[in-house]
């Protein structure tokens, strides 16, 4: 029985140490894949100042032609937090 006890006490020591190893080894991604860093830590920036219709085209042109690379980053500086196209807002006010 004393034998069992410490056969199962080493195998359980060699998986978490096994498991630790791999912990240390392999690390855990900074963010999730779906994540992107902030924008201070992209080697290239581009920022774009203007969120009209020119800013929110240029920002997803940018977007599209740097997918897939991690070292460029595209930030939009606009006054509003939103995007109003306003030939429209007469037609769903009234």
């Amino acid at each position: 029985m004393n034998r069992l006890v410490k056969g199962g006490l080493v195998l359980g020591g060699l998986v978490l140490g096994l498991g630790a190893l791999r912990r240390a080894l392999n690390p855990t991604p900074r963010y999730a894949p779906w994540e992107k860093p902030p924008y201070g830590e992209f080697e290239k920036k581009v920022l774009i100042v203007g969120g009209g219709f020119g800013g929110y085209t240029a920002a997803t042109d940018l977007c599209k032609m740097t997918n897939g690379r991690d070292d460029v980053g595209v930030l939009v500086i606009a006054r509003e937090n939103f995007f109003t196209f306003w030939p429209m807002v007469p037609g769903i006010v009234s």
